[in-house]
């Protein structure tokens, strides 16, 4: 039998920020102390319990994000925006609309950057919503679109004629339907 471990851990756990060796490091020691704890416990009652597969790389899901012309936040949920670059939900329920603003793929203070994935600008409520592969998937889309219809005129991402770039993404098949807008 596959036991899959799922601590929850408490409010006052050390939280890590990965962005240099000694807390990743810190981090990796930490999460093998609470599997051999919970493995520990789990023997207990059974002797035969062996781990088969442990994380063998650090596993930081939130780091760094972006701040971006806009901000995407969870009480944004069917609010359509007039540059939306695609739609995502919220992989934790049923429910849940997002149209991603282009606004949230460029930078606020440096010119011509542009990203995609977990690291657009959205609020931590929206975070763990658009961290998930479906919305990385669109914004990276979204961002590599944006860059190729800028490549030939050699302007910053912010300049993008953005009804141009919807247009081209529509081609694609990326789905930005108003339709779930409740404005």
């Amino acid at each position: 039998m596959i036991h899959f471990i799922h601590t929850k851990l408490p409010a006052t756990t050390k939280t890590f920020s990965g962005d240099n060796y000694e807390d990743v490091t810190e981090m990796n020691i930490a999460g093998r102390k609470l599997i051999l704890k919970e493995i520990l416990e789990l023997k207990k009652n059974n002797k035969n319990i062996y781990p088969i597969l442990i994380p063998s790389i650090p596993q930081f899901r939130m780091t760094r994000r972006l701040q971006g012309v806009f901000e995407l936040d969870e009480k944004d949920n069917k609010k359509f925006f007039y540059d939306s670059i695609g739609m995502t939900g919220d992989w934790r329920k049923e429910g849940p609309i997002f149209y991603i603003p282009y606004r949230c793929l460029i930078g606020a203070k440096i010119d011509n950057l542009i990203t995609a994935g977990r690291c657009i600008s959205v609020t931590t409520t929206a975070w763990d919503i658009t961290r998930a592969i479906p919305t990385c998937a669109v914004t990276g889309e979204a961002a590599g679109t944006a860059a190729a219809i800028l490549s030939s005129n050699n302007e910053n991402f912010s300049d993008i004629n953005v009804e141009k770039l919807q247009n081209q993404l529509k081609k694609q098949g990326v789905i930005i339907n108003r339709k779930f807008s409740v404005a």
